[in-house]
Formats: structure tokens, C-alpha cells, sequence
């Protein structure tokens, strides 16, 4: 994992190679926490399921495909689901992992990490007091 500060578009991990694009990353540059895997997507096919699992909660979320020089596929969350509180609750977690799949993609497991904590509870951190559970 490597970590991309708030400058541009908020706080944003990655994990893959450092100085890379990332393979997976996570960031919230609005109100969304954007899930973002490294993939194309079938001729013709715009959207798919981007399922992420953590030891104690899973989540399947529409996605869809972003071109570019390196493709992706995308899944926005509101920052209040409760989902994105789940994940930056395991990111804390020593030895935990994180597999993510979509049915178009290589399969990812991967393990949680400070920066994924940092940045998770950075991009809740943007929630109104009120909505923070």
C-alpha cells in the first residue's frame, strides 16, 4: 500500500507498486468513497458488480468502466453508508484482508494497511457530525 495526500482530490490509497497508478485504490474526493480497480471491461459491457469482502461484511456495488491510459472500473459509495465505516473499522485490524472481485477482473486479496485506515477515516472525517454514526 502507498498513500496519496489530499492536494488533488483528497487523501487516496493504492496499493501496487509505489509511484504506480495502483492496482486498487480508495479515495473520496467528493462525498463518495470511490473503489477503484485496474480492468477493462467486455466490448459493449458498461457496468458490472464490484464486490468487496472483509472478515466481519461484504458489499456488492454497481460499477462501471473508466478509459484511459490505464483502465478502471469504478464504484462510488456515499460517505454515510455503512459500509464505508465497516471497512475503515478493519483497515485497523492487524492481519486482516480485503478481496475484491468483479466478474470481469483477476481477483484481488489483498491486506488492510495504515494508509487505508488513514485514508478511510480521512474521507469520513468530511461527514457532517450528525451523520457520523
Amino acid at each position: 500500500w502507498f498513500y496519496k495526500g489530499p492536494e488533488i482530490d483528497g487523501p487516496m490509497a493504492l496499493y501496487g507498486p509505489p509511484q504506480s497508478e495502483g492496482i486498487f485504490y480508495v479515495h473520496c474526493p467528493d462525498n463518495h468513497l470511490l473503489l477503484e480497480v485496474s480492468g477493462e471491461l467486455p466490448d459493449g459491457l458498461n457496468t458490472t458488480t464490484l464486490t468487496v469482502v472483509f472478515p466481519h461484511g461484504e458489499g456488492h456495488f454497481k460499477a462501471m468502466a473508466q478509459e484511459g491510459e490505464a483502465p478502471y472500473i469504478s464504484s462510488a459509495l456515499p460517505l454515510d453508508d455503512p459500509f464505508v465505516a465497516l471497512m475503515a473499522q478493519t483497515a485497523t485490524q492487524p492481519d486482516s484482508r480485503i478481496f475484491i472481485t468483479t466478474p470481469h477482473t483477476a481477483n484481488l486479496l489483498l491486506p488492510t494497511h495504515a494508509h487505508l485506515a488513514k485514508t478511510l477515516t480521512a474521507c469520513l472525517g468530511k461527514l457532517p457530525a450528525a451523520k457520523k454514526g
